[in-house]
């Protein structure tokens, strides 16, 4: 309960703040004139490009107020991942820790994700009304970049939903007083833009269509809404629909698992955490410097590192100990996590040891040589296509047991890559 109690008073706290101020552009609404086009199709497509930096993709790397993502808060919450900077040199930390805002820090999160957020939609609604009516566009332009938007649009309300529950729904230019919809109602809205837009998006493999949205993207999307329908608070039975979309991406084979190689350091992780256009990323962001939170706060005394290091996002014990040592390859050194770094100086070998930090955006160029990366931040992956596509069958796992070659054969093979056998 306390978790549920936390986000309604993220809501209360941003519908206070929102309430306070007078300036139309902070608010959902933002009166817009929508009814011509774009003055040429170049700012239609600027347009559009600006979804992919901003609003709900970027939560997931770009670091705000204190440095880390809004992402990372859910780890935080559930007690898996630390920081070494603690509660004195972190607050949001320590207000996710104990579940409280008596600080001001976890307010002006929710402030960013609700600004955000409503910024990208906005873009979006645009796109819908004007592109239409936009010159030197084909028909095809047209409907590229409507589905695009409906996908983006249908995106930030997901996050929003998640985050705050009810909130305003905005679909085109009006006035800045509009109340909260119900939250099987914003479900209702991301659902059918997720249906339109896999119409109209690319049927190709998230790399091959130069990182941009595709048709396997916005299913796998809607198949995560739909299991996200299925638990608390709305609770609907969306198992099926959950399946069949996943089952549209699978049968669709433009995505496919990563697989090992003969030793570690070519393991299906490593090769995903070294190479963006693998064919199991569905959908990443690009833009994040999240290397650097691969290492200890201490390594920025080490005098070879190029970028700031801090430490704030580390696995817990329990996280740790929920691995396998012998038969998890996920819990290994040098996997998901590691332990030590090695790195010349002064013609010597230095070899650094520490508690276990995130090895998945471990970048050793980026953090000893150049300071920037270009791999991008995994959202979706097909491992969790996987999760819905077995949605049906795993609920007669959970209660009477099942392998590899048993009643649940998807989630199974993402853990026989691991290891992990049931």
């Amino acid at each position: 309960m306390k978790r549920v109690y936390i986000l309604t008073l993220l809501t209360l706290t941003v519908a206070v703040l929102h309430s306070c101020t007078k300036d139309s552009e902070s608010q959902p609404g933002g009166i817009k004139d929508y009814s011509s086009g774009y003055e040429t199709s170049q700012a239609a497509l600027t347009a559009a490009e600006s979804l992919y930096h901003s609003g709900a993709p970027a939560f997931y790397g770009e670091c705000a107020s204190e440095g880390v993502p809004v992402a990372m808060i859910g780890g935080y919450l559930s007690g898996y991942f630390d920081s070494e900077a603690g509660a004195a040199g972190m607050p949001l930390y320590e207000s996710c820790r104990s579940l409280s805002l008596e600080n001001g820090t976890v307010s002006n999160y929710a402030t960013h994700i609700w600004d955000k957020a409503y910024k990208a939609i906005a873009v979006c609604n645009e796109l819908i009304a004007r592109v239409p009516h936009t010159p030197d566009l084909t028909n095809e332009q047209i409907a590229g970049l409507i589905a695009e938007a409906r996908f983006f649009r249908a995106f930030n309300y997901f996050y929003l939903a998640r985050s705050f529950g009810d909130v305003p729904i905005v679909t085109q230019s009006g006035d800045n007083t509009q109340g909260n919809s119900s939250l099987k109602e914003v479900y209702t809205l991301v659902v059918n833009d997720l249906k339109q837009a896999s119409e109209w998006l690319p049927d190709e493999a998230f790399a091959r269509n130069g990182f941009r949205a595709t048709r396997p993207a916005a299913l796998t999307m809607l198949s995560d809404v739909y299991l996200t329908m299925s638990g608390w608070p709305l609770q609907q039975d969306c198992y099926e629909q959950a399946a069949k979309a996943a089952m549209s991406v699978i049968e669709s084979g433009k995505h496919m698992l990563a697989s090992n190689g003969a030793t570690p350091d070519v393991s299906a992780y490593n090769i995903l955490r070294t190479q963006n256009d693998h064919a199991e990323y569905i959908y990443s962001y690009h833009g994040a410097s999240l290397f650097a939170f691969s290492l200890p706060k201490e390594s920025s005394g080490w005098g070879v590192i190029k970028t700031g290091t801090g430490g704030s996002y580390m696995p817990t014990g329990a996280l740790m100990n929920a691995y396998d040592p012998y038969f998890d390859m996920r819990g290994c050194e040098q996997q998901f996590f590691h332990s030590f770094v090695t790195y010349g100086k002064n013609n010597r070998t230095i070899i650094q040891t520490f508690t276990p930090k995130p090895f998945w955006w471990f970048d050793h160029e980026a953090l000893f040589e150049t300071g920037s990366t270009g791999r991008g931040v995994a959202i979706y992956r097909y491992a969790e296509v996987y999760r819905g596509g077995g949605a049906r069958q795993n609920r007669g796992c959970n209660r009477q047991g099942g392998g590899l070659s048993g009643r649940c054969p998807f989630t199974g093979l993402a853990k026989h890559r691991a290891g992990d056998d049931p």
